[in-house]
């Protein structure tokens, strides 16, 4: 079972009707720039996008921010609860109106127990991100700009209109300048890339 990564994911509630999942389940619409709320991200929640787009990133003590990772549906967002420390923490914010499903974990635990195709639900959920972790750590050990880029422009090319350049420059590392220097670069070589 793979995980759609689409403009809209759809949770497979059917798979719960043996179950009381609406008791133990929510769905929270939140607008574009709201800040997802750090009680949500508790741990005892799984939160699943079901359509929109996520900004994580990290804010450091003197309010500098670091782009980590962008969400978008089918995928799930942490508990934020571990990631806080002294010298900063992770935030998670909507670039776009969104919809999140909060299921309480241990429910979906309880229910993965009694039902193979819940199982495989929850595994794919962990699979798709450790594979989405994967990617990423990929693509910033790359060493040349443009190809790091191109790999970002396709690993997100679902989300990459929601995105602006900064944010980009930022998630791969480099100058805002340097973001628009390569998107020349590849302008001229004719790669189709929009400058």
């Amino acid at each position: 079972m793979k995980m759609p990564l689409v403009n809209k994911y759809i949770f497979p509630i059917e798979l719960f009707n043996d179950f009381e999942f609406n008791g133990n389940s929510e769905v929270l619409s939140l607008k574009k720039d709201d800040v997802v709320d750090r009680n949500l991200l508790d741990p005892s929640n799984l939160v699943i996008i079901q359509k929109g787009i996520i900004l994580l990133y990290w804010e450091n003590i003197d309010n500098e921010r670091t782009i980590i990772d962008f969400k978008s549906s089918g995928g799930w967002l942490y508990s934020s609860t571990y990631m806080k420390v002294e010298v900063g923490e992770l935030n998670n914010v909507c670039l776009v109106d969104t919809e999140l499903m909060v299921i309480g974990k241990k429910f979906m635990c309880d229910c993965a127990f009694h039902s193979r195709e819940i199982s495989e639900l929850y595994g794919c959920l962990f699979s798709d991100d450790i594979n989405a972790t994967y990617n990423q750590l990929k693509l910033l050990k790359e060493v040349n700009l443009e190809k790091r880029y191109l790999a970002f422009m396709k690993d997100y090319k679902d989300i990459y209109n929601h995105i602006s350049d900064k944010m980009i420059s930022s998630f791969l590392g480099v100058h805002p300048t340097t973001l628009s220097r390569i998107k020349r670069k590849l302008l001229i070589k004719n790669e189709n890339i929009e400058v």
